[in-house]
């Protein structure tokens, strides 16, 4: 979309970074944070308007802030050592692996089929298919996963796209269904872990994984309660005959056949890695825990 604008766009992020380095500095405001807000500034424009690549515009925040004089080199790469990249890096190479060995797949799938009895129980399936996972991997991971598996559904079905109410239901489930269970846990998305180390640099205080999971659970259980009403009002608006998706669904399984040796030790490892946060995470760290 912004591709024709590209060089306009560059230019004028230059420009907007210029406007921000030489203007007066407002009272209150010191010339290292104003400096810091044109940094965000020009670097959130590039990012929407995706002139460069999203990790070329992340690495030319890192070299901003130390050449613009917001903080020293050692303390902006320092940043790179905060214990929730750490604990992020192990939960994306844990959900790397489920990917990898279809084992993620395999539980979507699962759990998809024993719902898929009707339009409404199937939009139920696919809610908290995407939920679960999501307490257990980042929900982009999740949501990038599953939309082969409901696309191809949405094809069988032959529905009219843009049209069809039932159809649009089932890309809401799969996108509500991820950012609601990533609430429940640390595993569900940098935002929950980088908070912690927020707390952790103010006040000295954490929160272990456990704590999160049972103060956050409720609230995930609850939004999950109303997103499954509010589906299923979308669902009573259109009939349709759900038979196609189940012979997808058992088409998938039997391609995936059974389980391998690696989706076997993967289980096991995430299960161990899991209870590891849960019950050890406090005393130990989740980012070392996340290191071993």
């Amino acid at each position: 979309m912004f591709r024709r604008y590209r060089r306009h766009i560059l230019v004028l992020g230059v420009l907007l970074l210029a406007a921000f380095c030489f203007a007066p500095t407002p009272e209150g405001l010191s010339t290292e944070g104003q400096r810091c807000l044109g940094i965000f500034a020009t670097c959130g424009l590039f990012w929407v308007t995706g002139v460069l690549p999203l990790a070329v515009t992340s690495l030319l925040v890192l070299a901003l802030l130390p050449l613009l004089g917001v903080m020293s080199a050692d303390q902006a790469f320092a940043l790179f050592g905060n214990r929730a990249v750490f604990f992020i890096l192990g939960a994306l190479v844990l959900a790397a692996s489920m990917i990898s060995t279809g084992l993620s797949s395999r539980v979507a799938l699962l759990v998809v089929s024993r719902f898929g009895r009707s339009p409404r129980t199937f939009l139920l399936g696919v809610l908290l298919s995407a939920a679960f996972l999501s307490l257990w991997m980042p929900e982009h991971a999740v949501a990038a996963m599953m939309f082969p598996v409901v696309l191809q559904i949405v094809h069988a079905l032959d529905l009219t796209p843009g049209r069809s109410e039932w159809g649009k239901a089932v890309f809401l489930a799969l996108g509500w269904g991820a950012v609601i269970g990533g609430i429940a846990t640390l595993l569900g998305g940098a935002r929950n872990p980088l908070a912690l180390a927020i707390l952790y640099q103010t006040t000295g205080d954490t929160v272990g994984f456990f704590e999160w999971m049972r103060a956050a659970l409720p609230l995930s259980v609850g939004l999950l309660a109303v997103t499954a009403v509010l589906l299923g009002r979308i669902a009573a608006r259109e009939e349709i005959d759900i038979s196609p998706c189940r012979a997808v669904l058992e088409r998938r399984l039997a391609e995936a056949g059974p389980m391998t040796r690696a989706e076997k030790r993967l289980s096991w490892i995430g299960i161990a890695t899991i209870l590891a946060w849960i019950f050890l995470g406090h005393d130990f760290g989740l980012a070392q825990i996340s290191v071993l």
